[in-house]
């Protein structure tokens, strides 16, 4: 067959036609397999925050505990964009469609079947491909393929499909037309596990391929500091102290960004290069002979051309040291082992919220590579605008509808980077817990784990929760009884609070439940008042349901709804949302989250169901769980009090 080409949108691609995956090519009737996919390298995304969700997605398939995905972290990974989607023929077995024929052409490679020039070799009739494949939860993916007739002078030359009752291909199976020998069937034992026997799947079917990915949004870091910051608590305490307003005089008066703040001095730089070079050295030489250099007083940094400058003092240090005995997080406190991966989290909470709602700090034209920053406009600076209001008047009761909800401050994103990936797949079963998650090969034999990438600008509406009022329902609600209280006039004390009491290691894994209890709390009134404002949205803005999608940061408190179209396009349905249907919005919300329909089961048991709350699980970012429609309207069986109360506004 001829080289020919296919039109399709990048999100498409990455969606159904990752490697080893098949499709339909509906111009020449034919199935084809993808065998690989041409790539470029990426690196401008938060690569230590991506490896981490990949991890915990990971570790909810039944094959968690082996090679690659057991101890994943950023080094085993490499972060590649497809450019070029490359198939060939499969499966590899075809019958001719003359019903007194059905002569069967089964070989090895796709450039075989040239030579036949699809015609059957007995008949001259039309060759079709056996449009099934046989698919097992390990991962594997085999063609149905005749087996040799026992007698060696027949071999696989005259071999036929018997298709007696067409409606039931369990029952098909082959046979030799000379001696009548059978030849296989529809089935077989699993080629790669050998534990179970396999039946057939129809090639369209979603069984045969499930692609494993997710969409986040991915801000990207100044290129010119990016290998220089010392990510971990370092890079989360610089943020942690931006966002409490500790640096406001540092960003504004010396003009010094984020990244600039975190970056490691040069001595640091050196000290780590210096660390390295000795573990290779250690690796060549053995670990004992460089301890021996070391006691012998021999200077290393000779032998690397590294100064042996001790570390100093810096900006970053100071800053990480105040905030240290500032701010202590809950994986601190309990001795979590996991404290990185809350560094890791909250560090990219936070540095999404300020970018996104404050803007780029630095200045975006003297910078390469960060045009790619969020545009916010806040509802205070829309409804500075003389011309806006005059055309829209009605938007002067939009911060008094938000405040109905309990949301203090909003704004609407423009140029939000989004990040979809896809990281491996799995066959037969749609259930994590059932199937084995399977890495793609690398294109170019590497040893690393390769992720594909896509980033794309999209837009959002942001949602600062009043904080001093969910301190309130929780008080009311007998959830701080062991927790002392912030000043709920402070600011900068409220912030200090969300840090100190939300747990983010219990949110990273959306398929295990929330262990710490007030975690749980703030989470689930998050999660339920962006279901909430999620389902009304789309009917206000023209999206639908399932392209609005949901980030929860109760760390912050804040909610992102934003369009979750991957294919390079933004529809401005959310600025629609955002500069003109605030109020229909809220009204709407306030009124569709009081009932359900299957009232009073419903209300009674779990709060939400599919009726009320629910959304797709595209749009929802942890399956439907930790949502409660009584913490807005309250329960008087359960005595749970109404977020959406006006006497906590």
């Amino acid at each position: 067959m001829a080289d020919s080409e296919m039109k399709r949108g990048l999100a498409q691609v990455m969606y159904r036609f990752g490697p080893d995956s098949l499709f339909d090519y509906g111009r020449r009737g034919l199935s084809m397999k993808v065998s690989r996919w041409e790539t470029d390298k990426v690196s401008s995304l938060d690569a230590n925050y991506v490896a981490e969700q990949i991890a915990t997605h990971a570790s909810s398939f039944r094959n968690d505990d082996e090679d690659p995905w057991v101890d994943l972290t950023v080094d085993d990974v490499d972060f590649r964009r497809p450019n070029r989607v490359v198939g060939s023929l499969y499966p590899l077995t075809m019958y001719c469609q003359n019903r007194s024929c059905h002569r069967v052409v089964s070989k090895k490679e796709p450039s075989h079947f040239v030579y036949t020039n699809g015609e059957c070799p007995e008949c001259g009739g039309e060759l079709r491909q056996l449009a099934f494949v046989l698919v097992h939860d390990c991962g594997n993916m085999m063609s149905i393929n005749p087996q040799p007739c026992s007698d060696p002078n027949h071999g696989y030359d005259h071999i036929y499909l018997n298709k007696q009752n067409i409606n039931d291909p369990l029952s098909w199976y082959f046979y030799c037309g000379e001696c009548g020998d059978f030849c296989g069937n529809m089935s077989k034992r699993c080629t790669k596990c050998n534990k179970e026997r396999v039946y057939f799947r129809p090639i369209a079917s979603n069984s045969v391929y499930y692609s494993q990915g997710d969409v986040l949004v991915n801000l990207p870091i100044d290129q010119r500091y990016s290998d220089d910051i010392e990510y971990g608590e370092s890079w989360a305490r610089v943020l942690m102290a931006a966002h409490l307003g500790d640096l406001d005089d540092v960003v504004e008066e010396e003009g010094k960004t984020y990244e600039e703040l975190g970056r490691m001095t040069t001595d640091e730089r050196d000290a780590k290069r210096r660390e390295k070079q000795i573990e290779e050295l250690k690796e060549k030489v053995g670990a004992e002979q460089v301890e021996r250099m070391i006691e012998s007083g021999v200077d290393l940094g000779d032998v690397f051309d590294v100064a042996e400058d001790t570390i100093k003092g810096s900006t970053r240090e100071e800053v990480v040291e105040e905030n240290r005995e500032r701010v202590k997080l809950p994986s601190q406190r309990g001795g979590d082992s996991d404290v990185d991966q809350a560094y890791s989290t909250l560090s990219h909470e936070l540095f999404t919220y300020l970018r996104s709602t404050q803007g780029y700090e630095g200045n975006l034209d003297a910078t390469d590579g960060m045009k790619r920053q969020p545009t916010p406009l806040s509802l205070d600076g829309l409804l500075e605008q003389e011309d806006f209001l005059e055309s829209n008047p009605e938007a002067e009761v939009y911060p008094e509808k938000l405040q109905k909800v309990n949301i203090a401050s909003a704004w609407v994103v423009d140029n939000l980077p989004l990040l979809n990936y896809t990281f491996g797949f799995t066959r037969d079963r749609p259930e994590r817990s059932r199937t084995d998650l399977q890495p793609f090969p690398h294109p170019r034999g590497e040893d690393s784990t390769p992720v594909y990438v896509d980033q794309t600008p999209s837009e959002a509406v942001v949602l600062q929760v009043d904080r001093a009022a969910i301190i309130e329902w929780l008080d009311e609600k007998g959830s701080l009884r062991d927790v002392e209280r912030p000043d709920t006039d402070d600011e900068s004390d409220l912030k200090e609070w969300f840090l100190e009491n939300v747990d983010t290691n219990e949110l990273r894994d959306h398929y295990s439940p929330i262990e710490d209890d007030l975690t749980r709390e703030v989470y689930t009134l998050l999660h339920s008042m962006s279901h909430a404002l999620m389902r009304t949205a789309s009917g206000q803005c023209g999206l639908d349901s399932n392209s609005i999608s949901e980030y929860v940061m109760p760390s912050i408190p804040a909610i992102f709804l934003y369009a979750s179209s991957t294919e390079h396009f933004s529809l401005g349905g959310m600025h629609t949302l955002f500069k003109t249907r605030i109020h229909p919005w809220v009204d709407e919300t306030i009124a569709d989250v009081q009932k359900c329909v299957y009232d009073p089961v419903c209300e009674h048991e779990d709060g939400a169901c599919h009726a009320c709350l629910h959304m797709s699980e595209v749009a929802c970012e942890s399956a439907n769980g930790n949502l409660d429609r009584r913490y807005l309207v309250g329960g008087d069986r359960d005595r749970i009090p109404a977020f959406w109360e006006s006497e906590y506004v």
